[in-house]
């Protein structure tokens, strides 16, 4: 007897993953955050990267692509970056206390959201 065939689990997920992400949108905006921008300082509050190549590749974006993100979580006073001591030609990056507030912000905001889904 042979089994149903059924979808594969990527299949499966992805219209659960494209909600979530759909929910997550309008809770970025309010706070003026981006998709990018939030998984920058999630990933930032986990720890300081010593490149910006090494932080892209953390969160699986184009080393060239984020810096514009960078410069606006910046510019809004969310993260910093500085020179490393050891290389002057190196920056260093890091959340700073307004970034992790408004990170945990959102992300107590979208898990509210989630323990509604689960």
């Amino acid at each position: 007897m042979a089994s149903s065939p059924r979808a594969d689990l990527a299949a499966m997920l992805a219209p659960l993953v494209r909600e979530l992400l759909a929910a997550e949108e309008p809770i970025l905006a309010r706070h003026g955050v981006s998709m990018w921008g939030y998984a920058v300082l999630s990933t930032l509050d986990r720890g300081a990267f010593r490149t910006q190549a090494a932080l892209a590749d953390a969160i699986n974006a184009d080393k060239t692509r984020i810096i514009r993100t960078l410069d606006e979580l910046q510019d809004d006073g969310y993260i910093e970056r500085y020179p490393d001591p050891d290389d002057r030609r190196v920056r260093l990056l890091a959340i700073t206390d307004q970034g992790r507030t408004v990170k945990d912000a959102i992300q107590a905001e979208i898990q509210r959201g989630e323990e509604r889904w689960l």
